[in-house]
C-alpha cells in the first residue's frame, strides 16, 4: 500500500479553495447513495424502465444506403427511382456451369437452369414477393418489329447485306460490310459492340451447321432456323462472354426501403436457389442493391455482436485483474450496461433509429463508460488505503475524482454534440447518440457506483468480513507508473524534448494522409454479392452501378441520350428510346422497310454452291475477324476480344492455340467430295427460313408502348406511366475514385440531373469530410471555453490543448506512413480524439492543482494508474472492431486505437513534464482566478 500522508497547511488551503459547490454536492451524494443504496438503485431502475420504452422504438438500419444524405437532390431523385421503377430493386442471380470443359454443354446447362428456376420461383413460397422473373429476353417483339427499331442507316446496311441470301453472296456481302463499317475504325466497332457480339455468336452457329452439312449430314429445317435466329437476334438468354454463365433477374415486390422484409426474405430465397441449382449442375450467387444491403446488415450485425462480446470479456477481465475484486464486474458492469440502455432510450425518443455508425458507437461506449467507474473505484481504493472509513472514502472518491470526471465527460459530450451542425443526417445522428451516451454513462456511474459499493459493503458487514484485511489483496499494483512519475519529475526537459521531437517528426508526414474514395473497399472483404458485381463487369460487360436520369418527356430525353453517349467515359445509354422510336423516325423508317421487303420477297435458293468461292469468302471472313479482334483489344472491348478469340482460335497473345469451326468447315469442304451437295441441301432450307424471318422483321406497323415487352417497359417507365428512366453505363467500375471523377465530371457538362448510388455515396463522403472539419473546429472552440470555465485560467487551458494537438498530427502522420486512409466511418476518430483525448490531461490538471507543486510524482502515481486503465479499456472498446469482417469497422478500430494510445502517451509523458517546467521552473501561475485573488 502507499504510505499515508498528511496534507500540509498550504495544500489544505489549496484543497479548500478548490472545494467548490460541485465537489461538495458530489461528496454528499456519494455518502448518501452508499448508505441509502436501495433507494438509489430504485431510482436507477425507474429511469431504466422509462428509457426502455424509448429503446423499444429504435429501428436498426445497418446499410450504407440508409446513411445517404437525405437533403441531397440526387439522393431524393434516387429514392424516387427506387420507389417508382421496379427494376431498380432487382435481385440478380448469377448462374455458372460447374463443368466448363465442353463449352457447348455448359451453355445448355446454364440455359436449362435459367428455365427451371424461372418457373419454380413463381410457384414457390416466395411467389407473393415476386413481381416477375426474367431469365431471357422476349425476342418476339424484335422478330416482328426488328427493322422498325433500327436506325435508317442500319436499314440501308441490312438491304446491302441481304440483297442475296444464298451462301456465297451472303458471306461476300457480310465481309463487305465488316470491311466498310469497321476496318481500322475501333470507335465504330465500339459503338456497335453489343450488336456485333450477338452477330458473331450467331455467325458461329451458322458455321457449325454448315460444317455438318459439308460433312454430308442432313440438317433439319429447325436447326437451320435456330442458327438464323441466333444470327439475327442473338441469344435471348443473358449469357457471359464464353456462354458458361447466365443471369436471372427477379423483380421483388419490396424495395431497399423495406429493411426488415428483404433482410428476412432474401436469405431464404438464396438458400432455396442454391439448393436447387446444386441438382442442376450449376453454382448460383445473388447480387444487386437489395442483396448487398442484406449482406451489409448481416455483416454489420455480426461484426458488432463479435465486437461487443470481445469488448465485454476483455474489459471485465481487465477490471478483475487490476482491482483483484470479483465484485468489480458487477459494480462497474451494471451501470455500464444501464448507461447504454439509457443511451438507446434517448436515441429512441429522439432520432428513432440506429445506423452503422451509431450502432458501432454502442460498442465504443463500453470502453468510454467504464472509464468513469475506473476513476471512481481507483479513488475509492486510494481513500481506503489512506485509512478513511467506508462512507468517507466513497464521498471523497466522488469529491476528488468527480470534478475531473465531470469536466472530461462534458468536453467529450460537447465534442460530439458539435456534430449537430453537420449537413449530413448520419453525422448529426452520431453527434446526438454519442453525446447522450457520454452523459448517460456519466450519470449512471455517479448514481449507481456509490450505491453498488454500499450494497457490497452491506454484504461484507453482514458476513462479518473486514474490508481492511482484504485491501492488501485488492490493491492494484502499478509500480511502473509510480517510478515513471519520479523520472518525469527528475528530468522533465528530457521528456518534453523526446515527445515534441516525435510529434514534429510525425507531423511532417501528416499532410500525406489520404481519404478512401471507393465505398466498396469499406465493405466486408470476400462478400459474394460484391465479388459477383465485379464478375458481371468482366463476364457480361455490365457495370455494377450506373447513373440514372428521370424525365417526364421522352422526346426531350432523345437528344440528351445522344449527347451523353458521345462522352468518352460512357459505354452505353439505356432507355425506352431504342424500343419506342418517335413518330417521325417511324415514318422515315417505314418507307425504307417497305422498299427492303419488296427486294427480299423474290429471293429463292440457288441450285448450286461454288465451294471454291465459298472457301475464299470464309478465309476472308477469318481475316476480318482477326482485324476486328485487334481493334477490340486496342479499344479495351474485352468481351468482344474474348468472343473473337474463340472464333479464331487465338489466345490473348494472338497465337493460334485451338482448332476452330472455321478450320473444320474448310477441312470438310476440301476433304469431302460431296460437300457441295450437302451445302446445297442446307441452302435450300436456309434461304426460305432466312427470307421468312426478314419479312417478319419488316413489319411497318406503328410501334406503341403497349407492344414493348413488359420487362423492358417496366424497366424504363414508372409505375404510374408519367416518368421515364435513362441509365448511363460507365466504361469502368464507377466506384474507382479516379475514374468516378472523370465519369461524373463529363456527365455534369451535359446535365445536373443524374443520380445513383455512386454519386450519392460520393456526396456523402464529401459532406462527412467537410462536416468533420467544421465539427472539429467547433468542438475545439467549445472545449476551450469549457476548460476556461472549469480551470478559470487561460494559460492552463491553452497548455491543456497541446497534447491533444500533438496527438492529432501524430495520428495523421502514422496513418500516412501505414497507408491507412480516412473514410466516412473512421472519420469519427476526429471528434472522439478531441473529446476523449483531452480527458486524461484534465484529470492530471485537477490532481496537480489538488496535490500542489513539487508533487508531480504523486500525481502521476495516483492518476496515472487510472488513466492507464481507462486508456486500455477504451482501446479494448475500439480494438474489438479489428477482428470484424467489415473493412470499415476494422479500419475504424485501428485508427481509434492508435488515436487513444497517442492521447495517453502525450498526456502521461509530455503534459506532466510541461506543467513542471512551466509552474516550478518558469513560475507560471496556473491557479484559478479566484484563488489567485485570495492569495494576494
Amino acid at each position: 500500500m502507499l504510505a499515508e500522508r498528511i496534507l500540509t497547511p498550504n495544500e489544505g488551503a489549496e484543497m479548500e479553495n478548490n472545494d467548490n459547490l460541485r465537489m461538495k454536492l458530489l461528496g454528499k451524494w456519494g455518502k448518501w447513495a452508499s448508505i441509502h443504496w436501495g433507494k438509489t438503485l430504485l431510482i436507477a431502475l425507474g429511469i431504466t424502465l422509462i428509457m426502455g420504452i424509448g429503446a423499444s422504438r429504435l429501428k436498426l438500419e445497418m446499410t450504407f444506403y440508409s446513411m445517404m444524405p437525405k437533403g441531397s437532390q440526387q439522393v431524393r431523385d434516387m429514392k424516387r427511382i427506387i420507389e417508382n421503377f421496379p427494376v431498380a430493386s432487382s435481385i440478380v442471380v448469377v448462374l455458372e456451369a460447374k463443368e466448363k470443359d465442353d463449352r457447348a454443354q455448359a451453355e445448355i446447362t446454364v440455359k436449362k437452369a435459367v428455365d427451371i428456376l424461372s418457373r419454380e420461383l413463381l410457384k414457390s413460397e416466395f411467389s407473393e414477393y415476386i413481381i416477375r422473373v426474367q431469365g431471357k429476353l422476349d425476342i418476339d417483339f424484335f422478330k416482328e418489329h426488328g427493322l422498325m427499331l433500327s436506325k435508317a442507316e442500319d436499314i440501308e446496311r441490312v438491304r446491302r447485306m441481304y440483297s442475296n441470301i444464298n451462301l456465297v453472296p451472303l458471306f461476300s456481302h457480310l465481309n463487305d460490310d465488316f470491311e466498310r463499317e469497321y476496318s481500322g475504325d475501333e470507335e465504330k466497332l465500339s459503338d456497335d459492340e453489343e450488336l456485333a457480339i450477338a452477330q458473331f455468336e450467331g455467325l458461329e452457329q451458322i458455321l457449325k451447321v454448315m460444317e455438318s452439312s459439308a460433312a454430308s449430314e442432313r440438317i433439319s429445317a429447325e436447326a437451320a432456323s435456330a442458327s438464323i435466329e441466333r444470327f439475327l437476334f442473338g441469344s435471348p438468354y443473358y449469357l457471359s462472354r464464353d456462354s458458361t454463365m447466365a443471369l436471372l433477374f427477379i423483380q421483388p415486390t419490396f424495395t431497399i426501403n423495406d429493411f426488415m422484409l428483404y433482410a428476412e426474405i432474401i436469405p431464404l430465397m438464396e438458400k432455396m436457389i442454391k439448393e436447387r441449382t446444386e441438382t442442376l449442375g450449376v453454382s448460383a450467387g445473388l447480387t444487386g442493391m437489395l442483396v448487398v444491403g442484406k449482406d451489409e446488415m448481416v455483416t454489420s450485425e455480426q461484426g458488432l455482436a463479435l465486437s461487443m462480446l470481445i469488448a465485454v470479456m476483455l474489459i471485465l477481465l481487465l477490471m478483475i485483474l487490476s482491482f483483484r475484486m470479483y465484485s468489480v464486474p458487477f459494480i462497474s458492469g451494471i451501470p455500464l450496461f444501464v448507461g447504454i440502455m439509457w443511451t438507446m432510450g434517448l436515441a429512441g425518443f429522439t432520432i428513432k433509429r440506429l445506423n452503422i455508425m451509431t450502432a458501432m458507437y454502442m460498442v465504443v461506449l463500453l470502453g468510454l463508460g467504464i472509464d468513469y467507474a475506473i476513476h471512481l473505484l481507483t479513488s475509492f481504493m486510494q481513500e481506503r488505503e489512506d485509512g478513511n472509513d467506508f462512507t468517507t472514502s466513497v464521498g471523497n472518491s466522488l469529491k476528488k475524482s468527480g470534478a475531473g470526471i465531470f469536466t472530461g465527460a462534458l468536453t467529450t459530450a460537447v465534442a460530439f454534440f458539435m456534430l449537430v451542425i453537420a449537413r449530413s443526417n448520419v453525422v448529426r445522428e452520431l453527434g446526438v447518440v454519442a453525446g447522450f451516451g457520454i452523459l448517460s454513462e456519466l450519470v449512471a456511474m455517479i448514481i449507481m457506483v456509490p450505491a453498488l459499493l454500499g450494497f457490497r459493503n452491506h454484504r461484507l458487514v453482514k458476513k462479518g468480513k473486514s474490508e481492511s484485511k482484504l485491501l492488501e489483496k485488492f490493491t492494484p499494483g502499478f509500480g511502473i507508473i509510480s517510478s515513471l512519475g519520479t523520472k518525469i519529475k527528475g528530468r522533465p526537459a528530457l521528456f518534453i524534448f523526446l515527445m515534441l521531437a516525435a510529434g514534429i517528426l510525425l507531423a511532417t508526414q501528416a499532410g500525406k494522409v489520404d481519404v478512401e474514395g471507393n465505398m466498396m473497399k469499406m465493405e466486408a472483404k470476400g462478400l459474394e454479392s460484391i465479388e459477383l458485381q465485379d464478375r458481371m463487369v468482366e463476364e457480361f460487360g455490365m457495370a455494377p452501378d450506373v447513373m440514372s436520369i428521370t424525365m417526364t418527356d421522352l422526346d426531350k430525353m432523345r437528344p440528351l441520350g445522344k449527347r451523353i453517349k458521345k462522352l468518352a467515359s460512357v459505354k452505353a445509354v439505356e432507355s425506352l428510346i431504342p424500343y419506342y422510336p418517335s413518330v417521325k423516325e417511324q415514318f422515315v423508317r417505314a418507307g425504307l422497310v417497305e422498299k427492303f421487303k419488296g427486294e427480299i420477297a423474290p429471293q429463292t435458293p440457288e441450285d448450286s454452291v461454288d465451294t471454291g468461292l465459298l472457301i475464299e469468302e470464309i478465309y476472308r471472313l477469318e481475316d476480318n475477324l482477326l482485324e476486328m479482334s485487334d481493334l477490340a483489344f486496342m479499344a479495351g472491348m474485352d468481351r468482344m476480344f474474348h468472343k473473337l478469340n474463340i472464333l479464331t482460335g487465338r489466345n490473348e497473345d494472338g497465337q493460334k492455340v485451338a482448332e476452330t469451326v472455321i478450320d473444320r468447315l474448310i477441312a470438310s469442304i476440301e476433304e469431302n467430295p460431296e460437300s457441295a451437295e450437302g451445302l446445297v441441301y442446307f441452302q435450300r432450307a436456309f434461304v426460305p427460313s432466312f427470307k421468312e424471318k426478314l419479312i417478319n422483321m419488316a413489319n411497318t406497323e406503328q410501334i406503341i408502348p403497349d407492344m414493348i415487352p413488359p420487362f423492358i417497359l417496366d424497366s424504363f417507365r414508372s409505375r404510374d406511366g408519367k416518368n421515364y428512366l435513362m441509365n448511363v453505363i460507365p466504361t469502368q467500375n464507377p466506384w474507382d475514385e479516379e475514374y468516378r471523377k472523370v465519369f461524373t465530371g463529363q456527365l455534369e457538362t451535359i446535365t445536373d440531373k443524374a443520380t445513383g448510388m455512386v454519386l450519392a455515396a460520393n456526396q456523402m463522403l464529401e459532406i462527412v469530410n467537410q462536416d468533420g472539419i467544421k465539427a472539429a473546429i467547433a468542438a475545439l472552440i467549445a472545449i476551450f471555453i469549457l476548460l476556461i470555465i472549469d480551470f478559470r485560467n487561460i494559460k492552463l487551458s491553452l497548455v491543456t490543448l497541446l497534447p491533444l494537438l500533438l496527438a492529432f498530427v501524430s495520428l495523421f502522420g502514422i496513418m500516412a506512413i501505414a497507408r491507412i486512409k480516412f473514410d466516412f466511418i473512421n472519420i469519427i476518430a476526429v471528434p472522439l480524439l478531441i473529446g476523449i483525448g483531452i480527458d486524461d490531461v484534465v484529470h492530471f490538471n485537477h490532481r496537480y492543482l489538488l496535490e500542489g507543486k513539487g508533487n508531480m510524482d504523486r500525481v502521476v502515481a495516483k492518476i496515472g494508474r487510472a488513466v492507464l486503465l481507462t486508456t486500455i479499456t477504451t482501446i479494448i472498446g475500439f480494438g474489438s472492431f479489428i477482428p470484424s469482417i467489415m473493412r470499415a469497422m476494422r479500419s475504424t478500430g485501428i485508427v481509434l486505437s492508435i488515436a487513444m494510445a497517442l492521447a495517453f502517451l502525450y498526456s502521461i509523458l509530455l503534459h506532466p513534464a510541461v506543467l513542471i517546467v512551466l509552474t516550478e521552473k518558469l513560475k507560471l501561475n496556473i491557479k484559478p482566478w479566484n484563488v489567485k485573488r485570495r492569495d494576494k
